[in-house]
């Protein structure tokens, strides 16, 4: 079948108006292409796919790349997996056997809890079930390795100061927590956050970031929740937001996504209250500007995405995903690019997009990346 002829049933499909017959159609092309013999296509090809339909690079572009949302993206991914136009990801077969031979993959879910006792769990190995007792909860290790803290008693007050935990996000690692509060948290790379084994007979729910997270905040009017780090503190009461407060940056940004959020800086003392679609800058002062929230929110959500971001940033975010050093030379740090890569993407066919720019070229000698013109 031709593309004229497939691009129609993509929009049916995408608009939840296909037949039957013609969902079988498309699905059984995502099946031959991939030499598979099953016709109904799970949530896992759907996003395998669309991570390959995604990835792009482009240099200094003209027009603004239009993001799809992740449902359309999935869906338009079966024809263009199939017909593999203009896919960076299916075209560099050929020169990726010039690459190094070592494959460098990407990071996975890793952390280390560190109790309260200072023993420490290496999450990735431990046994599912509850793996530690904390002040008056249980940590419990899920079947897809999450942590969660269940409160043996949520109505008992914590005599003195509270029991803190620390999860640790190294380098080639994220994570995703569901703290005593049920607030949900996922940790980015080379990050910790510190945090109350029991938020009872708080005032507050305080914890604390060095690193990137993204929080899903349980509502809660009377306990005030507050992200501290190095140089700010961002307070809440129920609301969705990322905090990007690495220490090897200078800049501090904190990104609204929904409800209400105050940040203020422990330097300066100044302030400002966000919006949805709002990013707080915080360098010597705080300032306000608009965002892209997909753009900060794509290491949750399975990508790196950058829209006009310098080389030598864009290597950084890669160097902390895949555990490697970055050599970048100065001829090259300030290219500017805009695409979208999957983060499930070996090392080798990312170094092979970025090159295929024309820009910029890499090596990798004992895991570390040179970048050169």
């Amino acid at each position: 079948m031709r593309e004229e002829q497939l691009r129609p049933l993509i929009e049916k499909y995408l608009d939840g108006e296909c037949s039957p017959e013609e969902t079988a159609l498309l699905e059984s092309w995502y099946a031959q292409f991939h030499g598979e013999s099953r016709k109904t296509l799970s949530d896992d090809q759907l996003r395998e796919a669309g991570a390959i339909m995604r990835s792009r690079i482009f240099v200094n572009p003209e027009k603004h790349v239009r993001y799809w949302g992740a449902f359309r993206i999935a869906a338009a991914c079966i024809i263009g997996a199939i017909l593999a136009t203009g896919s960076i990801y299916l075209s560099n077969k050929h020169e990726r056997a010039k690459q190094v031979a070592a494959e460098i993959a990407p990071g996975s879910n890793r952390a280390i809890l560190v109790l309260d006792n200072g023993e420490k769990l290496a999450l990735d190995s431990a046994a599912d079930g509850r793996i530690a007792t904390q002040a008056s909860s249980d940590v419990i290790k899920l079947r897809n390795g999450q942590i969660i803290y269940h409160a043996n008693d949520p109505a008992k007050k914590e005599p003195g100061a509270p029991a803190y935990n620390s999860l640790v996000v190294p380098k080639g690692g994220q994570y995703k927590i569901v703290l005593p509060d049920a607030s949900v948290v996922w940790i980015n790379s080379a990050s910790v956050l510190k945090y109350p084994a029991s938020f009872a007979g708080q005032k507050t729910r305080e914890v604390y970031l060095m690193g990137e997270a993204y929080f899903e905040i349980s509502p809660d009017k009377i306990h005030p929740f507050i992200v501290k780090s190095d140089k700010q503190e961002a307070r809440v009461l129920g609301t969705h937001f990322d905090i990007n407060a690495y220490p090897d940056n200078p800049t501090i940004r904190t990104t609204l996504l929904e409800g209400g959020l105050e940040v203020k800086s422990l330097v300066h003392g100044d302030s400002c209250r966000l919006k949805p679609g709002k990013q707080a800058v915080l360098s010597n002062v705080i300032s306000i500007q608009d965002v892209d929230v997909e753009n900060v929110t794509d290491w949750k959500d399975g990508y790196f995405i950058f829209h006009e971001e310098a080389l030598d940033d864009i290597l950084l975010r890669l160097s902390r995903w895949y555990n490697v050093e970055i050599v970048c030379k100065d001829g090259v740090k300030k290219v500017k690019l805009e695409g979208i890569i999957a983060r499930n993407t070996l090392l080798s066919e990312v170094l092979t997009m970025l090159s295929r720019t024309g820009k910029v070229h890499f090596e990798i000698r004992d895991r570390i990346v040179y970048a050169s013109e």
